[in-house]
């Protein structure tokens, strides 16, 4: 958990996905005395294993409980974190990242001969 001034974030995320799944992050948004943090912009970010770049892949607004919900299919393993733009009496704010890895899909068929 990371704290900017006027914000507190807070991610979970699934921590072990199998490729081609959807990973579940909630991220949960409060001012600094604990307070919900209702109708503010939330992104999720990715950046690969072995990168320094962040990405934005998705935003959605914190809902009347101060939670943001999203649903993501991550292509490889990767570092994930939600950050909140500033705002009037808000500055910016940027949780601490999770880790996400992506285990490879196995197929095999049987031939006859």
């Amino acid at each position: 958990m990371l704290i900017g001034a006027g914000a507190v974030l807070a991610l979970t995320a699934t921590s072990l996905i199998a490729y081609g799944q959807g990973a579940g992050f909630s991220a949960s948004v409060r001012r600094p005395g604990g307070a919900v943090d209702a109708g503010v912009p939330v992104s999720l970010q990715f950046r690969p294993a072995g990168s320094s770049t962040w990405t934005t892949m998705q935003t959605v607004v914190s809902d009347g409980a101060g939670t943001a919900v999203f649903t993501y299919r991550p292509p490889r393993n990767g570092d994930w974190r939600v950050t909140t733009p500033p705002a009037v009496g808000r500055q910016s704010a940027v949780s601490s990242a999770r880790t996400v890895r992506v285990a490879s899909k196995v197929s095999a068929s049987a031939r006859q001969y």
